[in-house]
């Protein structure tokens, strides 16, 4: 984290201050004063074109922006504060105020300002990635767990038809920290491309206000400096990555267990964007490699065809949990009866299809600190063994995988079909476990075998996990440190999440009920919900040992609730 206010040479930026701002007409505003981006997209159709001159504003911001995103990625002196242990990368604000004078204007008064920067080696080719980032779906494709809504106001240029140079188009996006509790980052910003050589090219994000007399980031309590990341060619279809995030925000809103891992810079940070570009493109390399290692038992079949419609049914359970977690005010606070948490609970109503009743699909979560770190809680939920401490599916026995793919070789990330040992052998449960340098998630969805293959069938066409017609739910948790420094350890990449402090871990289930339903049993069976969060939260922290006599004096922090989301 950069703080600004303890230094007294900070110069005055204010006479260099460049802000442009996004064409938004008065009814889009309403959505954005009610905190929503669902009517975007209808917006960006009935809005006026930009003026010549409002797109040389713009290109001389994205010119700028560029330029400094470029020398931030290359300078490796001076700028850049290596952190003991860990060698997490921060930036010296006193070195960046004299170097870059001329930036998008001066800190707001209350809020933080944080800069990190990351390398990475990733397994995709660069104009695969550039791709990417320049087609709103795809780039939502590559960061499904952190975007959850996004699109494009308006493309001031295409750029060159082959490398990409000089594209430029405004974009608007909502990020999140899997967390009922963490606010969401909802943004309006110029993206960019820039040739920078004849194997690398430079990315750059950077947030837009004040070309019409209005300003999203003061709205959203949210700015996005000049970041972005610098693609550099390699060899073998490989890339280098070097991530630059550089954003400042309100500090206020963020009070809820997850502060500190916020206000550090590692939440929305270098690290956890270029982690999930790094899994995302490893599995991208697996789907379209020509050889699949798939673990099959004894008389099950699954050929390379079955294994792709599996991870990608995986990545849609994950993506549905984490989208179904993240922050929203309509979420109500209950508390859980038989334990000392209280769970956040949240209801929604859809339609499953035009025609027929109405659902709710109840989801009840929490978010809550263990003095473990986070490679010991995710050891014990992917151990079969141990499963039976917290699963109620797995009937109090052991679970049987019937089928293993592998998503990312080097982090053990796969996408599983697991079988209760007890039980008829009837319930089936597709699985996907995802581990990272930033976080780990285990998500899980019960069905029949008859709803997994319908689902095998159809992903390829409905891109989501549903058999007649209505949603499989699946339950799960998202695992991140608590913000201490990292201390890295040999070993795959879950063993090397160990932390000196704790973990933060998400617990949500999900439950699709019938608008039928007298109110008398809608409310039982979200009481249920909740005390199944609950148990599991309880049975989690015993089986870890969270209560032993070490563990006995550390924080816990969970906050619990109900929502109506239509």
């Amino acid at each position: 984290m950069i703080n600004p206010s303890s230094h007294s040479t900070k110069p005055d930026l204010s006479c260099n201050l460049i802000e442009v701002d996004l064409a938004i007409p008065d009814h889009e505003k309403h959505h954005r004063n009610i905190g929503d981006l669902n009517g975007a997209s209808a917006a960006v159709q009935e809005r006026h074109s930009l003026t010549k001159k409002e797109k040389d504003m713009i290109t001389n911001l994205a010119i700028i922006s560029a330029d400094e995103v470029v020398k931030l990625t290359s300078c490796n002196e001076s700028l850049w504060i290596v952190s003991t242990g860990n060698k997490e990368e921060t930036l010296d604000y006193e070195e960046y105020t004299l170097r870059f004078p001329q930036t998008i204007g001066p800190l707001r008064d209350g809020y933080c300002l944080t800069a990190s920067r990351a390398l990475a080696t990733v397994a995709a080719d660069a104009y695969f990635i550039l791709d990417s980032f320049l087609d709103m779906k795809c780039w939502q494709d590559l960061f499904p767990c952190i975007i959850t809504k996004a699109d494009v106001g308006e493309v001031i240029s295409s750029g060159d038809e082959t490398t990409r140079d000089g594209a430029l188009q405004l974009m608007f996006a909502e990020f999140q920290m899997p967390s009922p509790v963490v606010p969401t980052r909802k943004v309006y910003f110029l993206r960019f491309c820039k040739l920078v050589n004849e194997v690398t090219w430079a990315i750059v994000d950077v947030s837009v206000d004040n070309l019409r007399g209005d300003s999203p980031s003061a709205l959203y309590g949210y700015r996005r400096r000049p970041s972005g990341c610098l693609i550099q060619r390699v060899h073998d279809g490989l890339s280098k990555v070097i991530w630059i995030e550089h954003s400042e925000f309100d500090a206020s809103i963020h009070q809820h267990a997850y502060k500190k891992l916020v206000v550090s810079g590692k939440a929305f940070g270098a690290q956890m964007w270029l982690s999930a570009l790094k899994m995302q493109c490893a599995r991208h390399a697996i789907l379209t490699t020509s050889i699949m290692s798939i673990r099959l038992v004894r008389d099950v079949e699954c050929d390379e065809a079955r294994a792709v419609a599996l991870i990608m049914l995986g990545q849609q359970i994950t993506m549905q949990l984490c989208n179904s977690v993240k922050a929203s005010p309509r979420w109500t606070p209950i508390t859980g009866s038989k334990s000392k948490n209280e769970e956040r609970v949240m209801i929604r109503e859809t339609l499953v299809n035009p025609n027929s009743i109405s659902t709710m699909v109840v989801t009840a979560a929490t978010s809550v600190r263990l003095p473990v770190p986070p490679c010991r809680v995710f050891n014990f939920l992917t151990d079969p063994c141990t499963r039976k401490e917290w699963d109620v599916l797995s009937l109090n026995g052991a679970m049987e995988e019937i089928i293993g793919i592998p998503t990312c070789q080097e982090s053990g990330s796969h996408v599983s079909l697991l079988r209760p040992k007890l039980g008829d052998g009837k319930m089936f449960i597709l699985q996907e476990c995802r581990s990272d340098d930033f976080s780990s998630t285990l998500v899980y969805a019960p069905a029949d075998m008859i709803s997994i293959n319908a689902a095998v069938r159809e992903v390829g066409t409905t891109g989501k996990f549903v058999y007649n017609g209505k949603p499989i739910l699946p339950s799960g948790f998202i695992i991140v440190p608590e913000g201490q420094p990292i201390e890295k350890t040999p070993g795959s990449e879950a063993e090397r999440m160990e932390t000196k402090g704790g973990s933060l871990m998400t617990v949500a289930f999900q439950l699709l009920i019938s608008s039928e339903h007298p109110l008398n049993s809608t409310v039982e069976l979200i009481q249920m919900m909740v005390a199944l969060v609950c148990n599991t939260v309880d049975n989690i922290k015993s089986g870890l040992k969270c209560n032993c006599p070490s563990y006995e004096h550390e924080p816990t922090n969970s906050q619990t609730v109900i929502s109506k989301e239509l």
